[in-house]
């Protein structure tokens, strides 16, 4: 990615993004997150490899839970 989509800038720098969600009514917060984030916009941008990360972390979440 070279340049944001929302707001077109090429500010783009390499980030390591906690995120939190809520699963079953549990909060879960996963770490280490590679992402892209725009330094004017502040949006973050997620590679398939993240985005599998964080599917795979709510499903080791949701398995924990409901054992």
């Amino acid at each position: 990615m070279k340049t944001c989509v929302e707001c077109l800038s090429k500010n783009l720098e390499q980030i390591n993004d906690t995120i939190e969600a809520t699963v079953n009514d549990k909060k879960i917060v996963i770490t280490d997150i590679q992402a892209t984030k725009c330094t004017d916009c502040n949006e973050i941008y997620y590679d398939h490899a993240a985005s599998r990360y964080i599917d795979k972390q709510i499903a080791i979440f949701k398995a924990e839970s409901d054992g």
